[in-house]
């Protein structure tokens, strides 16, 4: 720190004309020199060092394109970069009066501080304490496996992928559920399942759906004759879930049983909600035999 008492200015000694103290042109250039002396010490400004830094100095380094503060060590052995010396406004700066205290009053008067956030723009990170931050933040360091980085941070399979068109992307919790569409295009889940007295069903996103039935049809008789064959008595199949209005889905039938001869199933009257079957078999099968139906249908539910 530069000696300020040799600035320091008499005032008391008698002179020989009687007056007390320094003569007023003394007096001021130990002023100028005083205000010369405080200027180096706060702050200096150049492309050159001061020639007698003192600790803690400031200078601004105009030597480089973009004017660097730089401030003297405390042991005054070397100068030490602080940051640029024209640091620009943040965005606030931009931004006019009024807007910014709308959006201080967001936060007046709310007891729900997760509204507040939320009226704000802010995230969840916005609750969480600075350790809380810096701990997730170093979930990444040093992690090789990209796969154990992801689970630390929370973060699913969809981070993996990139934007496909203009929708969201899928992730576990969506691939299962009611699927649905609008225009043609998916807004629900991928896969649909469910089931019923009528069988079981599964509609897909892209409108495909499959329904299908397996019956135990031992308490039935395939014993009619109609031509070489014999057949059972027409039934009717409501699907557990219909198809689309106008349209015909494909069926497939078959019947199983423990010899070997010919059977299968047919189908007619075939509409978006039902239809009617019977089975038929080159051998008459009495009631009472062990027997089995599968019933498909496959076709679109959009």
């Amino acid at each position: 720190m530069a000696d300020l008492s040799l600035y320091k200015v008499d005032l008391d000694t008698p002179q020989p004309d009687g007056r007390r103290g320094e003569s007023p042109r003394s007096a001021f250039t130990k002023y100028n020199d005083a205000l010369d002396a405080l200027r180096g010490v706060v702050e200096h400004i150049g492309n050159t060092p001061p020639p007698n830094p003192l600790p803690y100095m400031q200078w601004v380094d105009t030597s480089v394109e973009s004017a660097m503060l730089r401030r003297r060590s405390a042991d005054n052995t070397a100068w030490v970069e602080i940051g640029p010396a024209f640091q620009a406004l943040g965005s606030a700066a931009g931004a006019s009066l009024d807007d910014l205290l709308t959006k201080a009053g967001n936060l007046a008067g709310l007891d729900d501080v997760s509204m507040a956030r939320n009226n704000l723009g802010l995230g969840s990170a916005a609750s969480a304490s600075l350790d809380d931050l810096l701990t997730k933040a170093g979930n990444l360091a040093g992690v090789a496996d990209p796969a154990t980085a992801r689970s630390n941070l929370g973060l699913g399979s969809a981070a993996l992928r990139a934007s496909i068109g203009t929708g969201a992307l899928y992730g576990r919790d969506s691939i299962l559920g009611t699927v649905s569409q609008s225009g043609g295009v998916p807004t629900g889940a991928v896969i649909e399942r469910g089931s019923n007295s009528n069988g079981e069903y599964v509609r897909f996103a892209d409108g495909t759906q499959v329904v299908y039935l397996l019956e135990d049809a031992t308490g039935r008789s395939w014993t009619t004759p109609i031509g070489a064959l014999y057949m059972g008595a027409s039934r009717l199949w409501n699907y557990p879930a219909a198809f689309a209005a106008g349209t015909t889905p494909a069926f497939y039938g078959a019947s199983s049983r423990s010899s070997n001869e010919v059977r299968g199933v047919s189908a007619r009257n075939i509409t978006p909600n039902a239809m009617n079957y019977f089975e038929w078999t080159a051998v008459s099968t009495p009631a009472g035999d062990e027997k089995y139906v599968v019933l498909m249908a496959i076709g679109r539910w959009s």
